[in-house]
C-alpha cells in the first residue's frame, strides 16, 4: 500500500514539473548575437544543456562573456567543434539565468535556438555596479524593461546598448536624469543588454533643505545688521 502511495506521489510531482516547464525560441543569425538564458534547465544551465541544437554545421561558433568587477571581456570562453568525436563545446560552461553573453554563430543560414526549462520562482533584481558595464537580461522569458532587471533607478549618464548580429551597438539609449533618448528601453525575449550604469545623484533631504534655509536666513540677518552698524 505504501509503495502505491509513493508511486502515485511520484507521478503527481513529475506531472507538476512537466506542467511547469516552458520554452521559447529565438532566431540566431550568422555573426554576433547578444542573448540571455531566461529559463532554468533541470539538468543544469550549461552550454550542452541549453544549446542542444548545435551540430557539425555550427563548427567554429564561440561564446563570449563579461567579467563585470574586472570590466573585462572574456574572449572565446568556449568554442564549438563540429568535427571531432565527440562533437561539442571546448568548455561546457554554465550560463546563469539573466546573464547576457555574445554567441558568435559561424553557420551559413539562420538557426532556431530553443531554450527549455522552468521559470525562476523568485527572480532577484540586480543592484548594478556604478560606473561599470554589465551584460544582463530579464530572468524570466519575457520582454526586458529596466524595472524587470534592476532594483534601482538609473541616473543621468546611464546607457543601454543593444546589438543585432554585430560587434558594434545598433541602438544606444542614454538617460538624462528624467527621460531616455530613444524612449524607455526594452529587449525582446532572449535578448540581452549591455548597460553602463551611473547612480542617481541623491536629492537634498527635507532636513538638509531646512538647515540650508536657516543658514541663509542667519546670513541675511547678519548682513543687514552689519549694514545698519
Amino acid at each position: 500500500m505504501k509503495s502505491k502511495i509513493a508511486f502515485a506521489a511520484g507521478i503527481f510531482l513529475a506531472s507538476l514539473i512537466v506542467a511547469s516547464a516552458e520554452s521559447y525560441t529565438i532566431t540566431i543569425k550568422p555573426g554576433y548575437n547578444f542573448i540571455v538564458n531566461q529559463l532554468n534547465n533541470p539538468a543544469g544551465n550549461t552550454l550542452e544543456q541549453i544549446m542542444p541544437a548545435f551540430g557539425p554545421d555550427n563548427d567554429g561558433s564561440f561564446i563570449t562573456t563579461y567579467d563585470v568587477p574586472a570590466q573585462n571581456m572574456l574572449n572565446m570562453v568556449s568554442s564549438f567543434d563540429g568535427f571531432d568525436d565527440p562533437i561539442g563545446w571546448s568548455a561546457n560552461v554554465a550560463l546563469p539565468v539573466g546573464q547576457g553573453f555574445f554567441l558568435n554563430y559561424s553557420g551559413v543560414g539562420d538557426l532556431s535556438l530553443t531554450f527549455t526549462g522552468t521559470r525562476v520562482s523568485d527572480p532577484t533584481l540586480i543592484t548594478p555596479l556604478s560606473n561599470k558595464y554589465q551584460w544582463v537580461g530579464n530572468q524570466l522569458p519575457e520582454v526586458s524593461t529596466w524595472d524587470s532587471i534592476f532594483d534601482v533607478a538609473p541616473g543621468a549618464g546611464t546607457i543601454v546598448y543593444r546589438y543585432n548580429n554585430s560587434n558594434a551597438p545598433t541602438s544606444v539609449d542614454t538617460f538624462n536624469g528624467s527621460t531616455w533618448s530613444l524612449g524607455a528601453p526594452t529587449a525582446n525575449v532572449g535578448e540581452a543588454w549591455n548597460v553602463y550604469y551611473v547612480a542617481p545623484v541623491p536629492e537634498p533631504t527635507t532636513a538638509g533643505c531646512f538647515l540650508l534655509g536657516l543658514g541663509a536666513l542667519a546670513f541675511c540677518q547678519r548682513f543687514a545688521k552689519n549694514r545698519r552698524s
